[in-house]
């Protein structure tokens, strides 16, 4: 009976305790907790050393039967939850190619968003928009904002600020300091609008010699009547 009193309590000295009879000085080293469990045990007897070596063993296979697999993980309760989740929409395999699509679709819907924006803000502020674009993008996309204001003839008129330091800045004066090289290119837009061309009005006989009614009389007309008449073939 002295050796089975003695393996148990080796044995038990060489588990690790689940029951709480560890003592709860955290700082003791290995040695003099192994020591200050001997003592306890001895004073135990042979009965209730194998019981407790029996509820170490069980203890010890529910932590290995709970314990994950090798390379595997335990969730807790919120964690397994989201696994589900994912798992439900597909295998990896199935997930990926939808994944990286929806990014090359978000990626395309951001450009067209993006040039719809400088579009409106182009528009509003007299300027070319694919000048505009390429500066933005030169600045790493500013923050623009296109509003309604009164103008100083009562009529309502576009205003347009771009964000700087937290502050709205007019948008001609953030240009002025920040483009002023690139101005002649930026407003090109405001100038197409500007130096549209008016049809060219002359006077064309329609009926009988020495006279006609005015009519509208274009520079492609011109053209075309110069070809027809032979006079610039070679």
């Amino acid at each position: 009976m002295t050796n089975v009193t003695t393996l148990t309590a080796l044995m038990l000295l060489s588990k690790p305790r689940l029951d709480g009879t560890a003592p709860e000085d955290r700082t003791m080293t290995r040695a003099e907790w192994q020591a200050a469990e001997q003592e306890r045990l001895a004073k135990k007897s042979a009965t209730d050393l194998v019981d407790e070596l029996v509820k170490v063993k069980a203890d010890n296979y529910e932590l290995r039967r709970k314990s994950a697999p090798d390379g595997g993980l335990i969730l807790d309760a919120e964690q397994a939850k989201r696994w589900a989740a994912w798992e439900a929409l597909g295998t990896i395999d199935q997930i990926t190619p939808k994944l990286e699509q929806a990014g090359k679709d978000r990626a395309r819907i951001e450009q067209i968003e993006k040039r719809e924006r400088i579009t409106t803000v182009a528009q509003a502020a007299g300027w070319d928009a694919d000048a505009l674009s390429d500066l933005d993008s030169l600045a790493g996309g500013l923050d623009w904002t296109v509003s309604e204001v009164t103008g100083q003839d009562g009529n309502s008129v576009k205003s347009v600020t771009v964000k700087v330091d937290g502050k709205d800045v007019d948008a001609g004066e953030f240009a002025k300091q920040r483009w002023s090289k690139f101005l002649p290119v930026l407003q090109l837009g405001n100038e197409r609008e500007q130096s549209t061309p008016e049809p060219i009005t002359t006077r064309v006989p329609t009926g009988g010699a020495g006279g006609g009614k005015p009519r509208s009389y274009s520079q492609s007309d011109a053209e075309k009547r110069l070809s027809e008449s032979g006079q610039y073939d070679m």
